[in-house]
């Protein structure tokens, strides 16, 4: 927990709040700061509303003003700005919760929020500078940009953002468990460099290149998490956490032309990525003697692929669309999965209490090729006919080696071959004849036909441990139609219906494994049936001139039928939602707007082997939430404007199943509240002023990851 320490103790930020703080008191006061001879800007709409209010407004500025509002109210163009931050949230009980749901660092922030600045390079060149550095949010970025028409451009830059996480487990209410990680603040850095140049010379070819290199690094929560011991059995609460290397570098070129009618491009692209990763997690943290188990995976791959496309107008009213792409991905495999007494341990044969392997390595290889074709047709002004084909092969063959633990002489290889070829078809139509109406229809087509071949082997006895051959086919469909009605200037209603259909069936020719004990997999599945029906709608009315009103209504229904070898097909799962959406805004007075929103959702899963009742190990799984906000902006005066923003939310979802498993669904409540004060120095400096205050308490972790927020910035913007 942190505690509000007063700003002045956090060092430089203190200097850059003083200032800030410092421009907005002088602004407040009417201490005008302009650039010398500022051109004019193009008006803000609340300002405007404010101006046009103040003929009977007891804001009505007195005659001497009015020259002087006129440099605060005004219009034209500038070639940049500069805003300067600085914030502070104070937070109790649980700060990474805070941070990991609203993505803000609970301490001081602050620096360069935004920054722009171009300028013309003689008669048909433009240079472009951007960039942003604010500290505490770790949120950075640069970028540069030079264009010339009829020439070409480069540009390039970088950019840093963190995301934070958890440190939560789960939670046993009836002992209280509850295991963090360690690592109060784990968070997770993602970096991108990128330059790109190109010719655009008057009939050449267009030339792009390009290279970015990506990259993400440091610690996040997982959900898998470890074993701790409970008074009935043991339950898996303990947190853990993942730990994130990765690296891609990118290289692209594409070409394109125009010849005659025709429009077309050809590419291609390399990338070469590693990613080493590690899971880690404590096995039995209430034991004596703890166990970690820290999963290892790393993964080297080559990417190639190359695609062309083209676009040829044969008539006025009909376009005719081609496209290829062939992707090679060639993948190394390394890793392991190892028990110890810390995270990350030696290997050590004493401690392998649990299945684990070492000396894992191997890889895999892809070859896909892709081909697309569609038509786009308009027989009449008020139709449109669009069909289009997508044929894909695809081949993956992978092959790894590892030593299975706990004990000796388990290596094994492991095998494995897939092949399919898929098909898919899509035709749309829309018709705008009738007055006021649009209506369209689609139809999605797809059939996927392919076989996978399963070995493994242990290698020291030559015994075949799994052998699996295996068809497979699919057969999707989708049918959608729907219509937009006009019916009045201030009316307008859409509704639409859509229904779903893909269908699995697998035969299995070679299956080592006896599908009448109590471990059937693999090739025990014959078939897997999806159904889903969608229908949504949604009115747009303005009740009078100043009011407008939206609702919306989504129903969904999916039920899913699995068969298996020597078992009749059954109702597997059943998946219903109900959301129903509502918004609201009104301008009463120019210078005021309010708009209210509201949103409540039904969403269950329920299987056969659901249950009730004390002791229940699986339950319905329910998503239940409702959302209600409210939002109202005034302006105050000719330069000062004032917002607040309300949010609540809600879920009542949880169910307390300690005594057979673990608890079910998400239960919090949650309040938010932001007010902002904006205040307009002059026509180009502008002073903003933030408070918010966010509450979440949250049944689910007992209370754990509740937290209180208080959040206090202000920036300055400069436009010159």
């Amino acid at each position: 927990m942190k505690s509000p320490l007063p700003v002045s103790d956090n060092g430089p930020g203190r200097w850059l709040l003083l200032l800030l703080c410092g421009g907005l008191v002088s602004g407040w006061f009417g201490v005008s700061v302009q650039a010398a001879d500022p051109p004019a800007k193009e008006a803000d709409p609340k300002k405007a509303a404010a101006a046009e209010s103040t003929e009977a407004s007891p804001a009505e500025p007195e005659p001497e003003e009015q020259e002087e509002l006129s440099n605060w109210v005004g219009g034209g163009e500038y070639s940049g700005w500069l805003e300067l931050s600085v914030g502070q949230a104070w937070t109790k009980v649980n700060a990474p919760e805070f941070r990991q749901r609203h993505d803000i660092s609970s301490g001081l922030t602050g620096g360069l929020t935004d920054f722009y600045w171009e300028n013309f390079v003689g008669e048909k060149g433009i240079f472009k500078v951007r960039g942003r550095g604010i500290g505490g949010n770790e949120d950075y970025g640069f970028s540069i940009d030079y264009t010339e028409t009829d020439k070409g451009f480069i540009r390039g830059g970088f950019t840093r953002n963190r995301t934070w996480s958890g440190n939560s487990g789960g939670f046993f209410p009836p002992t209280s468990l509850w295991q963090p990680l360690s690592d109060a603040s784990p968070y997770l850095d993602r970096d991108k460099i990128w330059l790109e140049g190109g010719l655009t010379l008057p009939d050449w070819p267009a030339i792009t290149l390009g290279y970015t290199r990506e990259s993400r690094n440091g610690v996040k929560d997982s959900t898998i998490w470890g074993a701790a011991s409970a008074p009935f059995t043991s339950r898996g609460v303990a947190a853990s956490f993942l730990t994130l290397d990765e690296e891609r570098d990118t290289f692209r070129v594409d070409i394109s032309d125009t010849i005659g009618k025709t429009e077309a491009g050809i590419g291609m692209r390399y990338e070469r990525s590693r990613m080493d990763n590690t899971l880690n997690f404590r096995r039995d943290a209430n034991l004596p003697a703890q166990t970690f188990t820290t999963q290892h995976d790393g993964v080297g791959s080559d990417l190639f692929n190359f695609h062309s496309h083209s676009v040829t107008r044969l008539k006025d009213n009909l376009n005719f669309g081609t496209g290829y792409s062939f992707t090679q991905l060639d993948t190394d495999l390394f890793g392991s999965r190892i028990q110890g007494a810390t995270v990350d341990s030696v290997f050590t044969p004493a401690l392998a209490l649990f299945p684990g392997f070492v000396d894992l390595s191997g890889g895999t290889l892809l070859n896909q090729h892709v081909f697309a074709v569609n038509l786009m047709w308009l027989p009449t002004t008020n139709i449109s006919v669009v069909p289009s084909f997508r044929a894909e092969s695809s081949g993956l063959n992978s092959s790894t080696f590892f030593t299975g633990t706990p004990g000796a002489g388990l290596a094994q290889q492991v095998g494995s071959e897939e092949d399919f070829l898929d098909f898919s078809e899509r035709l749309e139509v829309r018709f705008t004849g009738v007055t006021n109406w649009v209506f369209y229809a689609r139809g999605d087509w797809e059939q996927k036909d392919g076989d996978l071949q399963e070995r493994q082997l242990a290698l020291a006895t030559g015994t075949l441990l799994i052998a699996r051959d295996t068809d497979f086919k699919r057969f999707a469909q989708k049918y959608t139609t729907g219509a937009n009605w006009y019916p009045r200037r201030r009316l307008n209603l859409a509704a639409q219906y859509y229904y779903r259909e893909r269908d699995n069936d697998y035969t299995h020719l070679t299956d080592s494994t006896v599908n009448t004990g109590g471990n059937r997999y693999p090739a025990y599945l014959t078939s897997q049936d999806f159904d889903t029906h969608d229908v949504n709608f949604r009115i747009t009315t303005h009740l009078f001139k100043q009011m407008v009103s939206v609702t919306r209504y989504d129903y969904q229904v999916s039920r899913v039928n699995t068969g298996g070898n020597n078992a009749a097909p059954i109702q597997s799962a059943d998946f219903g939602s109900h959301i129903i959406s509502q918004s609201l805004s009104w301008n009463p007075i120019d210078r005021l707007y309010l708009q209210g929103t509201f949103s409540y959702a039904v969403d269950t899963t329920d299987t056969p082997v659901t249950t009730t009742g004390p002791g229940a190990v699986v339950l319905k799984s329910k998503n239940n939430y409702w959302m209600a906000g409210l939002t109202a902006g005034y302006a105050l005066g000719e330069r000062t404007d004032l917002d607040v923003d309300y949010l609540y939310s809600r879920a009542d979802n949880f169910l307390d199943n300690s005594t057979g498993s673990l608890g079910y669904g998400a239960g919090f409540t949650e309040h938010r509240v932001m007010t902002t004060l904006t205040r307009r120095i002059s026509e180009n400096l502008r002073v903003l002023l933030r408070y918010g205050y966010i509450r979440n308490d949250d049944e689910t972790y007992g209370g754990n990851v509740d937290f209180t927020a208080h959040l206090v910035s202000t920036s300055l913007q400069y436009r010159f």
